[in-house]
Order: C-alpha cells, then structure tokens, then sequence
C-alpha cells in the first residue's frame, strides 16, 4: 500500500524530472501514473511532459499541456479516447491544474513515493568464490 501524501501540484509537476500519482475511486479502483519530462533539445527547445500509465508496465498516455494540464493523445499513445485509463488521467489532471473539483466521497488522488530499490546482490566471480582447503 502506497505512502498517503496530498496530490500532486502543477508547480510540483513542472519543477520534477519524474513524479507519480495515483488515483482511486470510491469503489477502491487504482490506477497508478507517472509524469515524465524530457530535456528540451534541437526538435523541441521547451520542456515536454508526458503521463505514462503504471499499472500494466510502462505505458505511455499522452502529452500534457504544462500550462493548462490538458491531456492530449499522439501517434506513440497506448491508449484511445474512450479508455478508462485515458479518461481517468484526463480528469486527475483538470482536478490537479484546478479545472475541475473531485466530489468528497468519490475518490481521492495523491502523490506516492516509489519504493526503494534494492542494492544488487554482488556477482560470483572467480574473485568472490569461497575457497576450500585443499586436502594434503
């Protein structure tokens, strides 16, 4: 179970390399995201900001508007207009930019905290190999 925090803000948004959300509706439905920005390079000189959907994988949903948090669907996109995924981030993202209000009682939307990562298990080599006592 994720970490309770508040949503996420557009500033909060805008100034993270990566941050993810999570929305669940009253029923005890979750459906997890992540937005990423990209560096601005030679194609695209601003920063760009895309949703990604986290509860199958790593699926990306669209492109978002930094200013108005409008969700827009591209050519890479996983997901059509009519999917709950979509429908769902569209409307986390007009409550998050404050377009739209979420009832009290229909569901709650907040940041989460990815878990740790683990360290890596060293490697077995022949320099970490136990060694035996040879008999004599």
């Amino acid at each position: 179970m994720s970490e309770k925090l508040p949503a996420p803000t557009p500033l909060e948004i805008k100034e993270s390399k990566s941050l993810r959300f999570e929305v669940e509706n009253a029923r005890g439905g979750l459906l997890k995201y992540l937005v990423s920005r990209s560096e601005p390079d030679e194609k695209f000189p601003g920063f760009r900001y895309f949703l990604n959907n986290l509860n199958e994988g790593f699926n990306y949903v669209g492109q978002i508007d930094p200013e108005t948090g409008r969700l827009a669907l591209t050519q890479g996109s996983k997901f059509s207009p009519d999917s709950p995924i979509y429908r769902v981030g569209k409307f986390a993202l007009s409550v998050i930019w404050g377009h739209r209000e979420l009832e009290p009682g229909t569901g709650e939307i907040r940041k989460t905290v990815p878990r740790p990562k683990r360290k890596p298990l060293p490697k077995l080599g022949r320099e970490n190999e136990p060694t035996l006592p040879l008999g004599e």
